[in-house]
């Protein structure tokens, strides 16, 4: 009787263990189809992506102008820098909203993943982090 009861508590916590990581697997699968349908869109991503390029595109022709190397020899430095002061707010507007948005999207992001994370609610996890977690 005494193997029958040691076998039984052997059997028991070896059938919780499996459980509490069947909750992991199933909480970490639900976390990550939650992660990915939060993803921003490709225009989303194409748009920021066309600003970094215009914006490296700039930065390099400004370079080489300022060098006079090449095809950049009758490049005027005040035309480009005249053009560029014009265009400044547009420039600060996007970049800046490019590093805050990525920078608000991480602070959501570690304050989500900071939070227990019930699994089977509606809500999305976006929605969580601004109602202050769950």
């Amino acid at each position: 009787m005494a193997q029958t009861a040691a076998e039984l508590r052997r059997q028991l916590a070896d059938l919780q263990e499996e459980e509490s990581n069947l909750k992991k697997v199933e909480k970490g699968l639900y976390n990550d189809e939650r992660r990915k349908n939060f993803g921003k869109s490709k225009l989303y991503d194409g748009t920021k992506l066309a600003i970094v390029l215009v914006i490296i595109y700039l930065v390099i022709v400004g370079t080489f102008g300022s060098m006079h190397i090449g095809p950049f020899q009758l490049f005027s430095m005040d035309d480009f820098v005249k053009f560029l002061h014009a265009f400044s707010p547009i420039f600060i507007t996007l970049t800046g909203s490019i590093g805050i948005g990525g920078t608000a999207k991480n602070i959501a992001k570690s304050i989500v993943e900071s939070k227990k994370v019930v699994a089977g609610t509606s809500e999305s996890w976006g929605e969580d982090a601004a109602k202050g977690g769950v």
